[in-house]
């Protein structure tokens, strides 16, 4: 038996010896993969994956990626304390963990405060406060941009990968409440939680599709796996088309939008609301300028006008054919932006499919181990209404009795195709995405074990 437990010891410190050598090589300054990139940039602060698993229009990219560097502070505090346990109390190894730490407090810096992070007008809190979210990457597609320090601009759009630093929490969200481990995430953790919050927030707002189940009662918001946006900055995704370039602005009443087209510009803040006839609706907005109206909506049961600054698509109203609505006169792309409806049509599988310039697109489909992760952070902000339209969603748009296992990914238009016995491509059939895997399965469980705990029930 002791021979046993000294060899178990021997093997342990064999692999922290190993471990180590790999982590301090991959924050060496000027180590570099064999395409010449640094896997650390000591500007930015953050370490560089060559290949981020991705569903954002390609598999691989090259970026300097929040899922990356938030698994790096963790792995670097658990390192930390591994090598306090096991290796011998010396100047060497007081140094080793030093510089360890040193390059923790610079990704967690990045992570909370610098280059992945971000705020904009998607993020703003329902009152109006500017809130701070975590960024998706720094990257681009067929590797390092060649201009510049190995970087490009933040992304526009949003995916899972933004929700993934819930993982440096992980070990305080499943102790909380024990006597050693307060209710409330530390701040030693280094992810924020008050970031990751507004996170949350902003991607269950902009980053959501409407699940309808058959049974209506049982339909939900459900957080994409990502939303592609054309607004990126144009890096190399191949062969494919560029998409066509936009359609002129409704300028004029007599090129206001109606029906159903009309509900592109009909959600948003109302900046004011009057009775009026449509073309006195349309020639009002006009008149009191783009401070105060770039776009208008019409009610014609009603004869209600409202007018809006920032219009984004109503994706839940009932479309009428009284409806109508138009951009002020005045709008132009400069003036108005590029402001286009909020869903646009887009391949969901193998998430290719360009959209309309300046125009985000949801992919239809949902991430398994993005799931989880929204259930945990739910049951730890105990948010029981969430998880209740979670749960009963789930139950009925993952179809168990043809597919029992969980997996990647559940796909909105092949579930639908197959409810109504089509097959939908590009989907083929697939509408559970690698049924069984195990990263997925074991993030959804977590996420399940600790709701259950909160509640008590386990």
């Amino acid at each position: 038996m002791l021979v046993l437990v000294l060899l178990l010891v021997r093997m342990l410190t064999f692999v922290l010896l190993l471990a180590s050598r790999y982590m301090t090589y991959y924050l060496t300054p000027g180590a570099h993969s064999s395409g010449g990139v640094p896997y650390w940039n000591e500007m930015l602060g953050l370490l560089w994956t060559p290949m981020l698993e991705h569903s954002r229009l390609t598999k691989g990219w090259s970026a300097y990626d929040s899922l990356t560097n938030s698994f790096a502070v963790e792995a670097i505090r658990y390192m930390t304390l591994a090598a306090e346990r096991q290796e011998p109390d010396t100047p060497a190894r007081a140094r080793m963990i030093e510089g360890w730490n040193g390059y923790r407090e610079k990704i967690i810096a990045s992570l909370n405060d610098g280059a992945l992070s971000y705020s904009g007008k998607e993020t703003v809190s329902a009152s109006g406060e500017p809130r701070k979210i975590y960024a998706e990457l720094l990257g681009h597609v067929n590797g390092p941009n060649p201009v510049g320090n190995f970087f490009s601009p933040l992304l526009f759009g949003m995916s899972w990968v933004q929700t993934a630093t819930i993982n440096c929490l992980i070990s305080n969200l499943s102790s909380a409440g024990s006597a050693a481990v307060p209710t409330n995430p530390d701040g030693k953790l280094g992810i924020s939680p008050t970031v990751l919050d507004a996170t949350f927030d902003t991607y269950a707002k902009s980053g959501s599709f409407l699940w309808l189940n058959e049974n209506i009662e049982l339909s939900a918001l459900i957080q994409t796996t990502n939303v592609n946006s054309s607004q990126l900055r144009d890096p190399p995704y191949g062969t494919k088309p560029k998409p066509k370039p936009p359609g002129p602005l409704h300028n004029t009443c007599a090129t206001a939008l109606e029906g159903k087209a009309a509900l592109t510009l009909a959600s948003g803040p109302d900046h004011a609301k009057f009775i009026a006839d449509q073309a006195g609706c349309c020639a009002n907005c006009t008149a009191a300028g783009l401070k105060k109206c770039t776009s208008w909506f019409w009610r014609g049961d009603t004869k209600e006008c409202f007018f809006k600054v920032d219009a984004t698509a109503d994706t839940v109203t009932k479309p009428e054919p009284f409806f109508a609505a138009a951009r002020s006169g005045h709008c132009t792309r400069a003036t108005c932006g590029n402001s286009a409806p909020s869903w646009c049509q887009t391949l969901s599988w193998p998430f290719g499919g360009r959209c309309e310039a300046g125009c985000p697109c949801p992919a239809r489909v949902m991430i398994g181990k993005g799931l989880g992760w929204e259930i945990g952070w739910a049951a730890h902000r105990q948010r029981w209404a969430r998880l209740i339209a979670i749960h009963r969603w789930l139950g009925q748009a993952h179809h168990v009795e043809k597919q029992p296992l969980y997996g990647e990914d559940l796909d909105y238009d092949c579930i639908k195709g197959l409810e109504q016995g089509k097959t939908v491509a590009p989907s083929n059939g697939r509408c559970w995405g690698d049924a069984g895997n195990g990263v997925q399965i074991g993030w959804f469980v977590w996420g399940e074990a600790l709701m259950r705990r909160k509640l008590g029930i386990l």
